[in-house]
């Protein structure tokens, strides 16, 4: 085996300085193995040195005991690793040269051995030397290669990127709104020593050591934890930046720990951000819609007439999902409870106010809708018992299905978190057949010995015939006879009316009583339709009851006026 002298000279001598955590007993022990220990940068540590070896009167190995008093000691420190720095190692709170010359500097031994105090501001693996050059023989020592390690980690900037917006550092899900979820915000840590002073060797270790964070969720309790990506990029003397996201909704801290857990062998450092939040979701969108059915008041049918008010079908109401998601597009689970600021009154829906298809304008009657949770961050919205009504003009349209489209304007709770619509969302319920009507009771004449019949009838507007034709879906219709008006010397108090309901095809028949013999004359029948069947036949504005539909009842059979060649009846 052959030593390279790799190591330089090495010189021996009879005594010199041991340098330990304790102090050494005396006489000292057989085999002395107690080196200084690792520190925390900025602390201070006691440092013992015994001088120790043999003299001319004592050649046994030893405390030197004769070594006593105010001795002039070279003090010098030493960068192991990093190999370099910018702090120096005090001792007896002043501090040393770290690279020659040494440092001199007065200490007292007490029967060959003294204590100092020792403090390093930085982090890194030093030791430091000592010597004795005043007598006729160098006595020097050196301590072990020891550690000190950063106190800790603190964040020194949690901030959103966009703006730059600060952490407010929210305690509960009332507490300011810091940044949405999967947003990115800035994150600075910096090891610190005991006073909060920078450790600025803190990553120029070789290997360099760097910093790696770990977050906990604080609230809601029970929630998911979520996901924090990021990584930490060391910026020189001891400072760390990156960009992080996380995310789901809540409050989260983070941790900053030794990436390995084990700065330079002596353990880990960690540092905490305390509270960081709250987050909230990125945005919402609506998912899983149920289109509903609009309702008709004639099933048999299927139709409604213009004019007349209708709904949707029961148990078919057109509903929705808000689904609450972070930057990503994923569903925040957390978004529950005191965390979901999202309610009934956050959905804006506008009325309807025309046929999406015709234009007709139409009078939309909104109800209380409902709002529910389906799970967390996912929430139902499901229309209430809205009214739709067709405004009837005395105008006719053609036959016609509705196109009636719901928009769902927007979504915005009260953190101001909204909807990403790039165009407003719709729901189209299923189509009713409109159809625009009147009611039409004929005139009619016969013995005033016989019961007396009218023909009554539904009629809708068929825009290519141009004209009114018999409504012969309807079955559903339901109207009324007024009072019959007196026109002549024939009573009508003495008459009866009797109405045949419900329509059969679209037609029935008003069965005016006889009025028995002798009794001629005639009689005013008007009906009592609903608003949808009124029509405008033309009559005075000033006549009563002038758009219900009107007869004639004639009793007796009479040849007419000889003036008339030929007489029927307009309308």
């Amino acid at each position: 085996i052959r030593d390279d002298d790799s190591e330089g000279d090495i010189s021996f001598a009879p005594s010199g300085f041991i340098l330990t955590k304790n102090v050494i007993s005396n006489p000292p022990p057989a085999v002395i193995n107690d080196p200084v220990a690792d520190q925390i940068a900025a602390t201070d540590f006691n440092v013992h040195i015994t001088a120790y070896g043999t003299t001319e009167t004592d050649a046994e190995c030893g405390v030197i005991e004769s070594y006593t008093g105010s001795k002039t000691i070279n003090l010098i420190g030493s960068y192991i690793n990093p190999a370099n720095g910018t702090k120096s190692l005090s001792i007896n709170s002043s501090g040393i040269a770290m690279t020659p010359p040494a440092t001199s500097r007065p200490i007292t031994f007490n029967n060959g051995q003294a204590v100092v105090v020792a403090n390093y501001k930085d982090a890194g693996k030093i030791h430091f030397t000592i010597e004795d050059t005043t007598g006729p023989t160098l006595i020097s020592g050196s301590t072990n290669d020891f550690v000190v390690k950063p106190a800790s980690f603190i964040f020194q900037e949690i901030s959103r990127v966009a703006d730059n917006f600060s952490n407010p550092a929210a305690v509960d899900a009332n507490g300011p709104v810091f940044i949405a979820a999967g947003q990115n915000f800035n994150v600075k840590v910096a090891a610190v020593n005991a006073l909060n002073q920078v450790t600025t060797n803190y990553g120029n270790e070789t290997p360099s050591e760097s910093v790696a964070l770990t977050h906990a969720l604080i609230a809601p309790a029970g929630g998911d934890a979520g996901t924090l990506i990021g990584n930490l990029s060391p910026q020189g003397n001891g400072i760390f930046t990156g960009i992080f996201n996380w995310s789901e909704v809540g409050i989260i801290s983070m941790d900053a720990n030794v990436a390995d857990l084990d700065y330079l062998g002596a353990g880990n450092i960690s540092g905490s951000s305390g509270n960081v939040g709250r987050f909230v979701p990125d945005h919402f969108v609506v998912a899983n819609k149920l289109q509903g059915a609009l309702d008709v008041n004639c099933a048999a049918g299927g139709f409604n007439y213009i004019g007349q008010s209708f709904g949707f079908v029961l148990g078919n109401h057109p509903e929705f999902e808000i689904q609450a998601r972070n930057l990503t597009g994923a569903t925040t689970r957390n978004y529950t409870g005191s965390f979901a600021k999202l309610g009934l009154a956050s959905v804006l829906i506008s009325p309807v106010n025309q046929d999406s298809t015709n234009a007709m304008t139409i009078t939309h009657q909104q109800s209380v809708a409902s709002f529910s949770i389906v799970g967390n961050g996912v929430f139902n919205y499901t229309l209430g018992a809205d009214l739709f009504t067709y405004d009837r003009t005395t105008t006719p349209v053609g036959l016609f299905d509705s196109d009636i489209d719901i928009i769902i304007n927007s979504i915005a709770d009260s953190d101001a978190v909204t909807d990403n619509f790039s165009a407003p969302e719709k729901l189209e319920p299923t189509a009713a057949k409109m159809r625009y009507g009147r009611l039409v009771i004929e005139s009619a004449f016969g013995s005033e010995l016989v019961d007396l019949e009218l023909l009554v009838r539904a009629e809708i507007y068929d825009s290519a015939l141009g004209d009114y034709i018999t409504h012969t879906d309807d079955t559903c219709s339901s109207f009324s006879v007024l009072p019959l008006e007196m026109l002549d010397s024939l009573d009508p108090s003495s008459l009866t009316s009797t109405l045949a309901l419900p329509l059969a095809a679209g037609t029935t028949t008003l069965t005016i009583s006889a009025p028995g013999e002798g009794n001629t004359g005639s009689v005013g029948v008007v009906l009592d339709a609903p608003s949808w069947l009124e029509f405008d036949w033309g009559r005075p504005l000033t006549e009563t009851n002038r758009l219900e539909p009107k007869a004639t009842a004639s009793f007796g059979i009479y040849h007419g006026n000889d003036a008339f060649i030929y007489r029927r009846e307009i309308r």
